[in-house]
């Protein structure tokens, strides 16, 4: 199997799709919030807050590239240098591209691991930002949707489980149903329990609090995961909470956070897909990620 990244060059059109991406110009918003979140996923233009890379195209085959080099051909975190486009003040954007695989899942992703760790009851709260990119300026589609169809997904941010099994017990993905693209928060692979219209060009805001367990009580489990949401320079507005068997540490396993865009071989394979994150933070409260009025 051919080594990942020396033999095969980025296809001309993926770069000259990433150089004419639409400059992303939201109003000016509020400064984040006073109290300091733990962790912060973005604060320079490299990956060094986070644990892992990984990422899987054509180039690795099935194998997932874990090198700096692989990365920084399909992610960058670029600064907003002028503040009046920084959405909810944040001063860098995350651009994630994921390039075709026929033969397999694709993938462009960063890992962290929960700063306190993820014993049974601990607890955290995220807060990120994502912009899908409708067209460029030959009208090329930028973040393709696939038709609603069983074994077609994109999941662009999630929680793994403490093992490499199975699907992860909370995902946020965009599907198609009945011609209507949605986005859904996931639990293990079911049916979305949340779900909104997918809007292009626009940025769509979450906050998260999510309980770490393995336990459950009278048959159900006691993870919790509760969800606030918006659009735009809105603030997230409370949607939902549930309980969910997150997972927690278990001897050398433990759950962690997945963030940048992870697809299926079936419909995206033969695609390449753009979007652009900002913000990612973990905080002990919710006050600590919650952006400001």
């Amino acid at each position: 199997m051919q080594e990942p990244g020396t033999e095969t060059q980025l296809e001309e059109t993926d770069v000259r799709e990433v150089e004419r991406w639409p400059i992303i110009a939201p109003e000016t918003f509020a400064s984040p919030s006073a109290a300091a979140p733990l962790w912060r996923g973005f604060d320079s233009p490299t990956f060094a807050a986070w644990d892992q890379t990984q990422v899987q195209d054509s180039r690795t085959g099935s194998t997932i590239s874990k090198t700096p080099e692989m990365a920084n051909s399909v992610m960058s975190v670029r600064p907003v240098a002028d503040p009046a486009l920084r959405h909810f003040g944040e001063p860098y954007n995350f651009y994630v591209t994921v390039r075709k695989r026929t033969d397999g899942v694709s993938r462009s992703e960063l890992v962290h691991f929960p700063k306190n760790g993820s014993k049974d009851g601990q607890q955290y709260f995220y807060r990120w930002s994502t912009w899908f990119p409708k067209e460029d300026a030959q009208g090329k589609k930028l973040f393709p949707i696939g038709p609603g169809e069983r074994g077609v997904w994109q999941v662009f941010t999630q929680w793994h489980q403490a093992s490499d099994q199975g699907s992860p017990p909370i995902a946020f993905s965009v599907k198609n149903k009945n011609k209507k693209p949605y986005i859904g928060l996931e639990f293990d692979g079911n049916e979305p329990s949340w779900t909104v219209p997918f809007e292009y060009n626009e940025w769509h805001n979450f906050v998260v609090r999510v309980k770490f367990s393995n336990k459950t009580k009278d048959g159900h489990p006691v993870g919790e995961v509760e969800l606030w949401y918006s659009t735009g320079t809105d603030l997230p507005q409370p949607v939902g909470a549930w309980n969910v068997m997150t997972t927690a540490t278990k001897g050398s396993q433990r759950p962690y956070l997945k963030h940048g865009l992870y697809r299926s071989q079936k419909y995206y394979g033969e695609r390449v897909s753009y979007l652009v994150h900002s913000g990612m933070m973990e905080g002990l409260t919710l006050a600590s990620v919650f952006p400001c009025s």
